[in-house]
C-alpha cells in the first residue's frame, strides 16, 4: 500500500500545476525582456548617422533610429538652399510606433518659410525608462546635430511633441543650436514619490533644469494647463522663463486650449502661429508674442 499523501488530492495538484506554470511563463517573459534588451544594445542605424533625410515610412529593420524626410510628397531643398534644418522628434505611445505622427502647424509653415525638415525615427520596440534608453536618444539625436553641421547646414532647429519636447530640450543642452520647439515637454518613470502630484513636480524640476542648460539662441516651450499626461497644479511659465538663456516663448496659463494636444489646436494656431514663426525668422529680431 502506499502511504497517502496531500499531493494525491486534486486541489493540490491543480494548485501546484497553477503555480508552476505561472513560473514558466514569468521565465519565458524574463528570457523575452532578455533578447530584446539584448537586440535594444546592438541596434544601430544601418548608415552613419546623416541629417540628409532619406526615403519615408521606412520599416525599422532592426535599427533603433533612423532618419526620414519630413513628407513623402515633398523633397528638401539642401543645406545651400535652404536656411536651416528642422529636426523633428516624436513622442511616446507605450511600445507603439509614433514615426508617422503628424506635425504640428508650426512645422509644415517653417518647411514654407524655407527650412529643411526631417524626422528623426526611433524604434518603438526599444522605448523604456529615460535612465535606460532617454540618454541613447539624446546621444543619437546629437549626432544628427553635428551631421547636419557637417553636411553644411548654418542653423538647425530641434523639435518636438511630449518626449520629442523633452528630447529636444535635453539635446540642446550639450550641443548649442538655433532653435528648440518643445510643445508639452515631458518624460516619465523615473520620479516615482508618494502620490502622481508629487511625481509630476519632481519631473518638472528635472524639465527646468534641463531648460536651463539649453544651448539655444530661440525657443518656445509650450506647456498647456490640463495635459492628463503632464499634469501639474500652477502656472509652470514663471520658472520656465527665468530658467531660460537664449531668447525664447514660453506659452503656459495663457494658452487658450488647454490639453496634451494643445499646439495642434486651430484655436491656439489663430493666436500664436504667425508669432512663432517669426521668431525663427533669422532675418527678424525676436520678440515675444501677445
Amino acid at each position: 500500500m502506499h502511504s497517502p499523501t496531500h499531493t494525491n488530492r486534486p486541489g493540490a495538484m491543480t494548485s501546484i500545476w497553477r503555480s508552476f506554470e505561472t513560473l514558466r511563463s514569468a521565465a519565458a517573459a524574463l528570457r523575452m525582456v532578455a533578447v530584446v534588451w539584448s537586440l535594444a544594445a546592438c541596434a544601430t542605424p544601418s548608415d552613419p548617422p546623416t541629417a540628409l533625410g532619406g526615403q519615408c515610412r521606412q520599416l525599422a529593420q532592426g535599427r533603433a533610429y533612423w532618419i526620414e524626410d519630413g513628407w513623402c510628397a515633398t523633397r528638401n531643398r539642401g543645406p545651400d538652399k535652404a536656411v536651416g534644418l528642422l529636426i523633428w522628434a516624436h513622442g511616446v505611445k507605450g511600445y507603439e510606433s509614433q514615426n508617422q505622427s503628424r506635425f504640428p502647424l508650426i512645422v509644415d509653415r517653417l518647411y514654407h518659410a524655407g527650412w529643411d525638415v526631417i524626422r528623426h525615427q526611433r524604434n518603438g520596440s526599444y522605448e523604456s525608462s529615460w535612465a535606460i534608453t532617454g540618454t541613447r536618444h539624446v546621444r543619437d539625436l546629437a549626432e544628427r546635430v553635428q551631421a547636419a553641421r557637417d553636411a553644411g547646414y548654418r542653423r538647425v532647429i530641434l523639435a518636438g511633441q511630449s518626449y520629442g519636447g523633452a528630447l529636444a530640450i535635453e539635446v540642446a543642452g550639450g550641443i548649442p543650436v538655433y532653435g528648440v520647439i518643445a510643445y508639452q515637454p515631458g518624460h516619465g518613470s523615473d520620479a516615482s514619490l508618494v502620490t502622481p502630484q508629487r511625481n509630476h513636480e519632481t519631473l518638472f524640476r528635472q524639465l527646468v533644469r534641463a531648460t536651463t542648460r539649453m544651448q539655444a539662441e530661440r525657443a518656445t516651450i509650450l506647456v498647456a494647463p490640463g495635459d492628463v499626461h503632464h499634469p501639474y497644479d500652477g502656472d509652470r511659465g514663471p520658472a520656465l522663463r527665468a530658467a531660460l538663456r537664449g531668447f525664447g516663448v514660453v506659452i503656459s496659463d495663457q494658452s487658450p486650449v488647454r490639453g496634451h494636444f494643445a499646439g495642434y489646436d486651430k484655436e491656439f494656431n489663430d493666436k500664436f502661429l504667425p508669432c512663432l514663426t517669426r521668431l525663427f525668422n533669422p532675418q527678424i529680431e525676436p520678440r515675444g508674442c501677445p
